[in-house]
């Protein structure tokens, strides 16, 4: 983990802290006026949310129900232990699909079902097309820039999220002729990479977080980095550690918490900063100098060139907005792509039948003389339900990115506040026993008809549906299928010493729900694809040494390794 974030603190231990704050005689003042802070805020902002209740022409209407809460704090100290996901799927069973509660100082909707986080978010028009102004969301994000993050109010979403799709189009994605070339050209880095470790233990996320990055900054500013360039290491670790610990900060609920010591909200409100400061203005300014409207070159440039305006010699661009729309891109594709690439390794090198069953099945469609392509992909049944089942079972997404309805509103007979968080249980609908039963056994099978063919399924909702589902889920399901079969294409993964028992299963709970961290080791399968085929000046050992996000691996491991 990154240095400037190392000591941020999720929610459990955030809630041991406050019972030893008071220890410290400096502190406990601190402490005393927060909580005094805390309780004049929340009083302030119950009484308004009464006003506003008691002028809506849905007052009649109940709230959903759901748990009482603490005072302040709400529901988060039942939260506390590293798994919401299941604790508020088990609170389902009791108060049922849709139900409330307070987080902080935010009423919180949570649906748990499939037909209703389609309804809300597909059928409904825009009743909940807004985003709930979480703290930490509107301190790392510019007021009506981008799409993910971007208000409602701002008038603007919608037409950000047009742009960003059609300028995405005009790069290549949706069109496999365009893209695959750079997504195997960055397969082949991984390729390399893995093959340098010499069935040493080693953490893939290291080289793989790496490609999904260089992925997108091709797509972004045109140009992908060195592995071994520091200051692109520096900010993709920080970039990742702030998407791990942004969806358990104390301070999202409470703003006043982000004033107690050890809070993390100073350190981690720097990052977008660094990211600003680092790469993205000394690229986009480049860009400024060299832009010209008929050489249209990545996403900066069709920001550029959708914002130019004639003035003689003269063109303006918001900066702002365009730091936005470049965030958003950077942002929310490599926190999606790379977590999911992460489980499925881990799944292939836990579950060692499934790989051999999708390598038997590349072996047989593909053959060994060649590696697969996107075109492929019709005829790897196994590969496909494989690749669903495993971001089925991981759910590597289990809340996706909260909505907000844009009124009061009234759904389902229930009462929904304006500035209300409502948050799609999406492991609930993917662990949903009566859709998929035994949910928690990996069986791709269960994406294979009663003739072996793959068949996709409604509920398999990892990137979200309606209108603001994720813009890039073509091509992040394209990097995922085109890395992993490259990857066990060419390797066996085994775990070190062969026991498989040492990887967990249950995850860290961020952003999103990440893999706990596991080492593997890449074995490389008898008469394989030669990765010196691959062009060396692409793959050359200058450009590809053991300079890492983690690269502590020594020659001694090899040995722990079963071959």
């Amino acid at each position: 983990m990154g240095d400037s974030v190392k000591h941020l603190l999720p929610v459990e231990f955030m809630l041991k802290f406050l019972k030893t704050i008071t220890q410290n005689n400096s502190h406990r003042r601190l402490f005393h006026v927060t909580v005094i802070l805390s309780l004049i805020y929340a009083i302030i902002n119950r009484r308004r949310k009464q006003r506003a209740l008691q002028a809506n022409p849905a007052r009649g209407l109940p709230l959903p129900p759901g748990p009482w809460g603490w005072p302040i704090l709400g529901i988060m100290p039942s939260l506390a232990g590293g798994k919401p996901h299941h604790v508020l799927t088990e609170m389902s069973k009791t108060y049922g699909p849709i139900m409330s509660f307070m987080m902080g100082s935010f009423r919180t909707v949570v649906l748990s079902d499939y037909d209703l986080i389609k309804e809300a978010f597909a059928k409904s028009g825009d009743k909940f097309s807004d985003r709930p102004k979480v703290f930490m969301f509107e301190n790392i994000h510019p007021a009506g820039a981008g799409v993910v993050l971007n208000y409602y109010e701002t008038g603007n979403w919608k037409d950000n999220r047009r742009f960003t799709l059609r300028a995405l189009r005009k790069l290549g994605m949706g069109k496999a002729a365009m893209m695959e070339d750079r997504i195997i050209e960055e397969a082949g880095f991984v390729i390399r990479s893995f093959d340098q470790q010499q069935g040493r233990p080693f953490r893939s996320c290291d080289f793989t977080n790496l490609a999904v990055a260089n992925m997108i900054n091709s797509l972004v500013f045109g140009k992908r980095a060195d592995y071994d360039d520091p200051v692109f290491l520096e900010v993709i670790t920080k970039m990742l550690d702030l998407f791990k610990h942004l969806g358990v900060c104390l301070f999202n609920f409470i703003p006043m918490m982000k004033y107690l010591p050890g809070s993390g909200y100073w350190e981690t409100a720097k990052i977008p900063k660094f990211f600003e400061d680092m790469w993205y203005r000394p690229h986009v300014m480049e860009h400024v100098k060299t832009f010209n409207a008929n050489h249209i070159r990545d996403f900066v440039d069709a920001y550029l060139h959708e914002h130019f305006l004639k003035e003689g010699s003269h063109y303006h661009y918001d900066d702002a907005a365009a730091m936005g729309a470049v965030g958003d891109v950077f942002g929310a594709g490599l926190e999606t792509t790379s977590v999911a690439l992460d489980w499925v390794i881990m799944c292939l090198t836990k579950y060692p039948e499934v790989q051999e069953k999708a390598q038997r099945e590349l072996d047989e469609v593909v053959g060994r003389h060649r590696m697969p392509q996107w075109a492929d992909r019709q005829n790897l049944h196994y590969v496909m339900a494989m690749l669903d089942e495993v971001m089925r079972w991981s759910a590597g997404g289990p809340f996706g990115v909260p909505h907000s309805p844009i009124e009061d509103t009234e759904f389902r007979g229930y009462f929904i506040p304006k500035g209300a968080v409502v948050i799609p249980n999406l492991h609930a609908v993917m662990h949903n026993p009566d859709v998929f039963p035994d949910p928690g056994a990996v069986k791709p099978e269960r994406f294979l008809n009663s003739d072996g063919k793959f068949v996709k399924h409604e509920h398999m909702s990892q990137f979200s549906v309606g209108r603001r589902a994720c813009v890039g889920e073509h091509l992040a399901r394209m990097e995922i299928y085109t890395i992993v079969t490259h990857i066990i294409h060419t390797f066996t993964l085994r775990a070190p010493n062969g026991d498989t028992d040492s990887i967990r299963t249950e995850g860290i709970m961020g952003l999103s729900k990440n893999p706990c961290p596991y080492k593997l080791c890449a074995i490389r399968r008898t008469d394989t694809y030669d990765v010196t085929e691959i062009p060396m000046d692409l793959l050359s050992d200058d450009n590809n040494n053991n300079n890492t996000l983690d690269s502590n691996n020594n020659n001694n491991e090899a040995k722990h390794c079963v071959h």
